[in-house]
């Protein structure tokens, strides 16, 4: 538990919810867990497509050519993940949330449907295992097109789920107040804006300014503009009236993955509070019917780019690899097919051209010259 966390349970003084917002009992809604886990030859209703997720482009005659070389499958990429599913049997199928993935290139491979190919490679981490999957589209025609369209479609909609981790991820202290008010993203509208607001999470009450929009709940100190929090519905584990030091207070409990942190506010008078409270409870409700992931791609390399380009390279954000990490294939739960072990950060290899060692380019066939020559 961190001092902030303890800071929040204490003032909030851990008792229960006093149910002045409405009904109190089994108030957790189900988590999005697609594009945060990796899941291998799960159920087929873990690759239905879940509300807030949509298919961005399809893909039939796809082999995994890393786990189940030779079985030709259907690889769908949607806003949230990745899923490959096997033609021949339904318990062979992958889903990769794209906050799982590390790295993606091509990379030579051998196929037995097509022999030596070019084939996507798709790295990543869950719970500190590593992992890389190889696929390669043996669709008819050409096989070094069919692999850069499977590599710039994964690539695009990758980069625009990391430029948009407003819409999904809980930041605290971030540049989110510009000249005084909200800076509001692309599908975001404001529904209220509420002065008077104490926050409570730091030990003592700090007086602020909340907005409540479609898809988060933002608090700022009025003094202080930099100290704040960017609370978005999809990680609120629950909305619940609580009890505090300063008396009844609106309580965000966030889900365990964004670290279980108790946020209070507090709103004079209490009929105030009351309306506040069934207003953000109703529509975190409502969110998780039809959520907003904030993920567009339109192909072509049209990527949204975030406004806060800052936001993206946090501390707190998971490093791309663990370049002291390593497996031992007994220990994981996965199909050892696909678990990686990883000996450093970043495939290095030597470039005569430069007589030093970098790091080698993602798709194959180009050379550090022509790289040089086209910038």
């Amino acid at each position: 538990m961190t001092s902030a966390q303890s800071a929040d349970e204490d003032i909030l003084g851990g008792a229960k919810s006093t149910g002045i917002f409405g009904r109190t009992g089994g108030e957790s809604l189900t988590p999005c867990w697609q594009d945060r886990e990796l899941r291998i030859d799960s159920p087929t209703s873990a690759l239905q497509i879940r509300p807030g997720e949509h298919v961005i482009d399809t893909m039939d005659d796809v082999e995994d050519t890393k786990g189940n070389n030779g079985d030709l499958g259907r690889l769908t990429i949607t806003n949230i993940r990745l899923i490959w599913a096997s033609l021949r049997l339904a318990k062979c199928n992958i889903s990769i949330g794209l906050d799982c993935i590390t790295s993606i290139f091509t990379r030579s491979a051998t196929s037995k449907l097509r022999g030596p190919t070019q084939a996507l490679y798709i790295g990543a981490k869950m719970r500190g295992t590593t992992f890389e999957f190889i696929f390669t589209n043996a669709a008819a025609g050409d096989a070094a097109a069919n692999v850069a369209r499977m590599f710039g479609t994964v690539q695009g909609v990758h980069k625009a789920y990391t430029s948009t981790r407003l819409y999904r991820d809980l930041k605290l202290r971030s540049p989110v107040i510009r000249n005084n008010t909200l800076s509001i993203l692309p599908l975001e509208q404001i529904y209220d804006k509420v002065h008077g607001v104490w926050g409570l999470s730091s030990g003592r009450g700090v007086l602020g300014i909340m907005y409540i929009t479609n898809v988060r709940v933002v608090w700022h100190a009025q003094a202080t503009l930099d100290y704040n929090m960017s609370m978005p519905y999809l990680i609120m584990d629950s909305v619940r009236s609580q009890p505090s030091k300063y008396g009844p207070a609106l309580v965000i409990q966030t889900s365990a993955a964004s670290g279980n942190y108790l946020l209070g506010f507090r709103i004079d008078p209490i009929e105030k509070l009351k309306e506040v409270g069934k207003y953000v409870k109703k529509l975190w409700r409502m969110f998780h019917e039809t959520p907003v992931f904030g993920v567009e791609f339109a192909g072509g390399g049209n990527v949204y780019v975030s406004p806060h380009p800052s936001l993206d390279t946090d501390d707190d954000d998971a490093p791309l690899v663990d370049d002291t990490y390593t497996h031992t294939f007994s220990e994981s739960p996965f199909p050892s097919s696909y678990v990686s072990v990883v000996a450093g950060d970043h495939d290095v290899t030597y470039d005569p051209d430069l007589g030093l060692a970098v790091e080698r380019i993602p798709v194959e066939g180009v050379t550090m010259a022509q790289l040089w020559r086209s910038g």
